[in-house]
Parts: C-alpha cells; sequence; structure tokens
C-alpha cells in the first residue's frame, strides 16, 4: 500500500500549495485530481517490473492480490481519500462562485478516476457507483454545506418565500443561480447591477423541477466518464486521458443539458449542476 500512502501524501501537499496559492476552491480540484493520480502512477512502476510472463502476488494487511489488482484497489482507495479531504476542508468554505463552479468539475474529475482504478479490474466500476449513489444522497440532504454566504433580506427574500425556497447571498460573488432548492446571488452583483431584481424574476418564472427520469439521465451523464476511462488501456496514457475526459465533459455539459431540455435559458442546466454531489 506504499502507492496509496505516499500519492495521498504527495496529493494532499499539492493541493494545500495550491489552495494557498489560489484559494479554497481550487485546493479542492487540486486534492481531488492529484491524490488518485499520484497514487495511480506511483504503483505502475511497480507493476511494470513485476510483468516477466509470471504471476506475481503482493501480500497486504487485506490480504494477497495480484499487482494488477493491487493497482486499482490502491487507486480507488485514493478516490475514497480525495472525497474525505474534500469534504474536511471544504464546510462552509465557498464563496457562490466557487460553489456554483467547481461541484460539476469535481464530479467529472471523481468519475474518471473512478474509471482509472477500473482499469485492471473492471468490478471497480461498481464500487464507484454504489460510491456515487451515496454521495448524491448524502448530498440530496444538505446541499449547502460547503457554502459560506448567509440568508438574504429584502426583496429577494420576499421573492423565494413564494417558491419556498432559500435564498443565499455573500460579499464578492458575481454569479446568480436558481436551484432546486434555493436562489443564490452574488453580493458583489446584487450591488452593481441595477436590473438585478429583473434576472431574478425571470429565473424564477422559468423554474422548472426535473423529473426522475431527467435525474437520473444528468447523473448517468456525469458518472459516463467513468466508463470511458475504464475502456482505455492502463498505463501512463490512461492518466492524460482521464483528466481530458473529465474537463472534456465538464466543459461541453451545459450545452449537451441545454439542448436536451429545448429551452433558450440555462436555468434547467444550473438546476442541475446545482443538483450534483457539493463535497
Amino acid at each position: 500500500m506504499v502507492g496509496v500512502i505516499l500519492g495521498t501524501i504527495f496529493g494532499i501537499i499539492f493541493a494545500l500549495l495550491i489552495g494557498k496559492w489560489k484559494g479554497r476552491g481550487e485546493e479542492l480540484i487540486a486534492a481531488v485530481l492529484a491524490i488518485p493520480l499520484f497514487t495511480y502512477a506511483i504503483s505502475l512502476p511497480v507493476l511494470d517490473i513485476s510483468i516477466q510472463d509470471t504471476e506475481v502476488v503482493a501480500s497486504t494487511f487485506l490480504g494477497d492480490f495480484s499487482f494488477e489488482s493491487l493497482v486499482s484497489i490502491q487507486t480507488f482507495l485514493a478516490v475514497i481519500i480525495a472525497i474525505f479531504y474534500a469534504e474536511i476542508r471544504s464546510k462552509q468554505a465557498l464563496s457562490i462562485d466557487e460553489f456554483i463552479s467547481i461541484s460539476p468539475l469535481i464530479w467529472t474529475l471523481l468519475a474518471s478516476e473512478i474509471g482509472l482504478s477500473a482499469g485492471f479490474e473492471k468490478t471497480m466500476l461498481i464500487l464507484g457507483a454504489i460510491l456515487s449513489l451515496i454521495l448524491i444522497r448524502l448530498s440530496e440532504r444538505n446541499p449547502f454545506k460547503s457554502l459560506n454566504a448567509k440568508p438574504c433580506t429584502g426583496a429577494f427574500s420576499e421573492l423565494v418565500e413564494a417558491l419556498g425556497i432559500k435564498c443565499f447571498t455573500d460579499e464578492e460573488s458575481l454569479m446568480v443561480a436558481l436551484t432546486e432548492k434555493a436562489l443564490l446571488v452574488g453580493g458583489k452583483t446584487a450591488r452593481e447591477f441595477p436590473k438585478l431584481n429583473e434576472l431574478v424574476y425571470c429565473l424564477v418564472r422559468s423554474k422548472r423541477t426535473p423529473n426522475r427520469i431527467e435525474k437520473t439521465m444528468n447523473y448517468l451523464l456525469l458518472f459516463s466518464p467513468a466508463v470511458l476511462v475504464a475502456l482505455v488501456k492502463p498505463g501512463p496514457m490512461a492518466m492524460f486521458l482521464a483528466v481530458a475526459i473529465a474537463y472534456s465533459i465538464y466543459v461541453i455539459l451545459p450545452s449537451i443539458l441545454s439542448e436536451k431540455a429545448g429551452r433558450t435559458d440555462l436555468t434547467s442546466v444550473k438546476k442541475f449542476l446545482m443538483s450534483i454531489p457539493n463535497l
């Protein structure tokens, strides 16, 4: 288990350095990206040395495993460690801008790394799907646990009361989004955008709750990087493809969802993106 230990240490150090430079949101992305990737990268050289047309078995405190299986197991454990790290470091720490922007990227990165762990052992896809369902369930129970914001006052508060949802704002964020359970208003936009009331009114009028089938299809789309990466031949190239696939899905996801919704606005897209696990 040397790979997962060293990968975790180097990944956390890397994440903390990024966080000190770029902020908490970037730190969470760096941790989710680096901890499993470093673990995978450290485990591969041992595997290359061991493959000599013979079956080599590694003995660990969990039992005896082939080196191929050990790479998969260590990478999957690293994914779980990255989730715990993000969970601890994100509590009431994200601005509205960070909260809106990083959640879909973290989700696609986790899915890609689950696929990376399934390169040698396809059963990891099943474990990864179970892990994803647990994360979704926990997120739905408390979707705003990582948000560092305060309840809205005044006109916005009165507007959302009729909808039975919450309203949050902060000091310096620019984004505005309507989710299934809350209206999020960036504080800087609230101060400097004179027609914000009209924008919020349009968002409220276009509010639409996705049905169960739509939610299921959207979650499957977010999990698709795991399947795509699992089909790639394991090795160094798989690491680069995992990151590339995750970022590609993250970039094209709003376009796919908006076209599927058949709407001229992105309200339903934003609602869906905000419904995914917020670590």
